[in-house]
């Protein structure tokens, strides 16, 4: 029973997990310390980084299945990440009031209370079930087609965000992000998720270049940005200040934990036009986020503070 749980239970676990997370997941889904630091450490962007997980995942279940040799040293490492993993998001969002579900499986996550006790159970069978006994070595021929099969995998997964499967089950407002930073540049801006959100489109603005801020107040770095490049009026370009609302709505400013009051302050933009995005929902936006409009096409998206 041992080998059925190595070779085909954890295997069929990861990659369904792997393919809901491309399917009803955004990179969003993930542990935002894994975001963080694949940022801030390797310069790897949130959909990337969400690329290697899924990859890697479909590669440790195909070598499940092909080597038996790594089986079951392989299972015990993989599962005891998964629970190191699910800790320190449990521990992170009971500090921060996070999301409660793990990200394994997208947006259909379980809670992660859940996930642990599942993944420690199949921890702990892997300790108790009878393996099937038989020689370890393993052909030349497997390896080969265990090499080939990873290549496909990582190849396919990278080319679900170019034919738009990323999120294909999600709603389009929990994915403008991730089409503004990888898909939007040299596409119609009215063609894009976000301008479906919006009440006002380029072809609104007399100026052919634009500059559209997407913006919340209780951003410090967007007050920066708009004091640091959106201060003086340019006569030949329009700057259209989109404010993202916060959610859930602020408590009044005399409850407000904000000590420097950012939530009440409006933002620092000279002759700047005016747009926002619904509220009642939380956007997965980043901000700030500005997007540099020509002739109603998307020319950059950036991040950039100053």
């Amino acid at each position: 029973m041992g080998h059925v749980l190595m070779r085909v239970v954890l295997p069929l676990f990861i990659a369904s997990g792997a393919s809901a997370k491309v399917l009803y997941g955004s990179p969003y889904e993930l542990p935002q310390f894994i975001l963080y630091y694949s940022r801030a450490v390797l310069g790897i962007g949130e959909l990337h980084t969400f690329l290697i997980v899924v990859a890697t995942e479909l590669c440790l279940a195909l070598t499940l299945v092909l080597q038996r040799r790594w089986a079951l040293p392989l299972a015990r490492v993989i599962l005891i990440g998964f629970i190191t993993v699910l800790l320190l998001q449990w521990l992170d969002s009971s500090r921060h009031g996070g999301p409660s579900s793990c990200g394994c499986f997208g947006a259909a996550s379980p809670p992660i209370g859940v996930m642990l006790a599942f993944e420690g159970l199949m921890l702990a069978l892997t300790f108790v079930l009878p393996r099937r006994k038989g020689n370890p070595e393993i052909s030349s021929k497997r390896y080969f087609v265990l090499w080939i099969l990873c290549v496909l995998a990582i190849l396919s997964t990278f080319s679900t965000q170019r034919f738009g499967l990323v999120g294909v089950l999600r709603p389009d407002a929990d994915m403008v992000e991730v089409e503004l930073l990888q898909d939007a540049k040299g596409r119609k801006f009215a063609d894009l998720r976000i301008a479906g959100y919006l009440d006002k489109k380029p072809s609104d603005f007399p100026h052919a270049e634009q500059y559209w801020v997407l913006y919340r107040r209780s951003c410090s770095f967007c007050h920066e940005l708009f004091k640091a490049r959106f201060s003086v009026r340019d006569p030949g370009k329009t700057t259209v200040a989109v404010e993202i609302p916060l959610f859930p709505e602020p408590p009044s400013k005399e409850a407000s934990q904000d000590p420097l009051g950012l939530i009440y302050q409006p933002v620092t933009c000279v002759g700047c036009e005016r747009a926002t995005l619904p509220g009642g929902r939380e956007w997965r936006i980043q901000t700030p986020l500005v997007i540099h409009v020509k002739d109603g096409v998307v020319v950059g998206v950036d991040r950039a503070v100053t």
